[in-house]
């Protein structure tokens, strides 16, 4: 089965009633180490996008997701959709408002070379859906940076997880040097010596037996991880650059 037709299958069985709450392999193209991001959250592994369907379900159970254009590169596929619901259920704070609700948006598909969906990346103007229901609510947000940090400690957890025996620091370090970035680099990015950080990547080339950059990558692309390190990665220079305007 091709790419794009395991993405529209996918997204035609998952938002779904009829597969709401049960038992199905509709979840198998994906990793279990998958990213999983959504306006909602940020999370690893397909079972969370399971449970987070359901909840939209239980808000708007007579929820009508339509796919109204598909095309892929490579090894991504994006859908663009539109979605329309009665507000039935609570949904973020919202009590039932029995309105009908109208959105549209885009999900994309990242696959590895086994073609399994290693990053389900899921777009839409949650302001925009969120004014359907009526004035918001006062809540207590995040701040950009806040959530740029939970969103680091969620993926350095989700690493060490596979690669128990390195620090947080090493993962972190890991990530950076296997998306490119020199020792050097790395050491400016996380504030402490390019000496500490050779020290670092030692250790980690150590306990990973690898040799080489090239090793680690494919390593990593073999147990279904480079993504989560290539996010991480991201993520650390988005926080550097955050920092040098502070």
């Amino acid at each position: 089965m091709g790419l794009i037709q395991t993405s529209s299958d996918f997204l035609a069985q998952a938002w779904s009633k009829d597969s709401v709450g049960k038992q199905t392999s509709i979840y198998d193209p994906f990793s279990k180490n998958a990213i999983i991001n959504t306006p909602l959250f940020y999370k690893t592994g397909p079972e969370v996008l399971q449970q987070s369907i359901a909840s939209w379900f239980k808000s708007f159970p007579d929820a009508l997701f339509t796919v109204k254009k598909v095309f892929g590169y490579k090894c991504n596929v994006v859908c663009k959709w539109v979605a329309s619901g009665t507000h039935l259920g609570v949904f973020k704070g919202f009590d039932p408002t029995k309105k009908k609700i109208y959105c549209s948006g885009e999900t994309t598909f990242i696959f590895n070379q086994e073609k399994q969906i290693v990053h389900y990346i899921a777009t839409l103007n949650m302001e925009k859906f969120l004014a359907q229901l009526g004035p918001q609510k006062v809540s207590n947000k995040l701040s950009p940076q806040e959530i740029l940090m939970s969103n680091l400690k969620l993926l350095v957890s989700s690493l060490k997880k596979t690669y128990n025996a390195l620090t947080s620091r090493e993962v972190e370090c890991c990530s950076l040097f296997v998306s490119g970035f020199s020792a050097k680099q790395i050491g400016l990015m996380l504030r402490i010596s390019h000496r500490t950080v050779e020290t670092y990547l030692e250790k980690v080339r150590f306990t990973l037996h690898c040799t080489s950059r090239i090793q680690m990558i494919e390593k990593f692309l073999s147990e279904q991880t480079y993504f989560i390190l290539q996010d991480l990665a991201r993520l650390l220079t988005v926080n550097y650059s955050s920092n040098l305007l502070l």
